[in-house]
């Protein structure tokens, strides 16, 4: 990680990761090494968070205990780490397992209390100069530690829900752009006040994607208006002029 850092900045950018610091894969070291970490449920075992058959050996995750002592060491010598290696630029993803009903090491707080601690423990560990951006996280809880926030589902290279999930996952927010132009529009309110809004990241290929041109224009062009972050995903040496 420290050469990747050293050689994204050679280049004139500066490093950013992406990560998942308050869940636990199956698979992991953690999960395995340090069961007394994780939120347990009633019977005493970890809780589990979130399933995704994608994940493979990962696919069940865990919710980690952010009150614990040990947990608050790791989460700071990782990211102090992670500063130290070049990364400026951090995103937290699934943040939210932070908040996650279940019993704690310290059960004389409240869960946004614990949540809370876990990112008092992040902020501090990468300092003021440090980015943070939140995703997958609830609001309000986060207020204070975090420089940008994604305030919408995820984008897609697709306007609208198919007709299964229009169905079966109606108001659940499935990846689309639609859906995701409405969460930005309605949370709107908050950039620049709260932290930057983060809309998700412009889909404005011209190959592999089911985004007329006339969605894609309306995609960037919302996301010019409401002033958040702008994070581009594609390949730009490979995009149509028109597109680009």
């Amino acid at each position: 990680l420290k050469a990747v850092a050293e050689h994204i900045q050679a280049h004139g950018f500066r490093a950013g990761i992406w990560v998942a610091p308050f869940l636990a894969g199956h698979s992991s070291k953690l999960y395995k090494d340090h069961p007394e970490w994780l939120v347990k449920n009633a019977g005493g075992t970890g809780n589990v968070f979130h399933f995704n058959p994608n994940w493979h050996e990962d696919s069940y995750t865990y919710a980690i205990d952010l009150t614990h002592p040990g947990v608050q060491k790791w989460l700071r010598d990782t990211f102090k780490t992670l500063r130290e290696y070049g990364f400026a630029y951090f995103k937290l993803d699934y943040l939210i397992a932070g908040i996650r009903d279940g019993l704690r090491y310290n059960n004389d707080v409240s869960r946004v209390e614990a949540y809370r601690m876990g990112l008092r423990v992040i902020r501090e560990a990468v300092g003021p100069d440090g980015f943070i951006l939140g995703c997958g996280a609830p609001l309000a809880p986060s207020l204070g530690f975090l420089d940008g926030m994604r305030v919408s589902n995820d984008v897609a290279d697709r306007w609208g829900p198919n007709a299964l999930e229009n169905i079966f996952a109606c108001g659940e927010g499935v990846p689309c752009t639609q859906l995701a132009l409405l969460s930005n529009c309605s949370r709107n309110f908050l950039h620049g006040i709260w932290w930057l809004n983060d809309p998700d990241c412009i889909v404005a290929r011209s190959s592999n994607t089911g985004l007329t041109p006339a969605e894609v224009t309306t995609q960037v062009t919302l996301f010019g208006m409401t002033g958040g972050l702008i994070v581009l995903s594609d390949d730009l040496t490979n995009m149509a002029m028109d597109r680009l």
